[in-house]
């Protein structure tokens, strides 16, 4: 099985291939598309997380301040 997925800023969406052509499958709501959405509990909980977990440097005061 094959599928694609396109992960869009605004919405995402699924597809397989049936009899050689694309089908976008529907999801949410009988839709094809899936709105995208990321969220965090605080403006810290992501700063602390790029800090932690991707060596994204607190440089300034500021970012340091929100670890």
């Amino acid at each position: 099985m094959f599928i694609g997925f396109d992960y869009g800023t605004a919405n995402c969406s699924v597809a397989i291939m049936r009899d050689g052509h694309p089908q976008l499958l529907t999801m949410e709501n009988n839709s094809a598309l899936l709105p995208s959405m990321l969220c965090a509990p605080t403006r810290e909980a992501v700063s602390e997380w790029l800090y932690r977990h991707h060596d994204v440097p607190a440089t300034d005061e500021e970012t340091q301040a929100l670890l």
